[in-house]
């Protein structure tokens, strides 16, 4: 666990670096980075989880 731990904050600083490296004065950068690390994130969820977001084993939580 400690080497995923390693891995995933040497890939978040990575990411981070991007967007900072993309910042001009203005929250745009900084924005479009939230967007797209969080759509990044729901598609990884949905492809681990097989397709089946915010459902439970036996059906839909209601």
């Amino acid at each position: 666990s400690s080497f995923i731990g390693a891995v995933t904050t040497a890939l978040a600083a990575f990411l981070g670096w991007m967007v900072g490296q993309a910042y001009d004065g203005s929250t745009l950068p900084i924005s479009i980075g939230f967007a797209c690390f969080g759509a990044a994130a729901l598609a990884v969820t949905f492809i681990t989880e097989g397709g089946r977001l915010f459902n439970s084993e036996t059906g839909n939580i209601r």
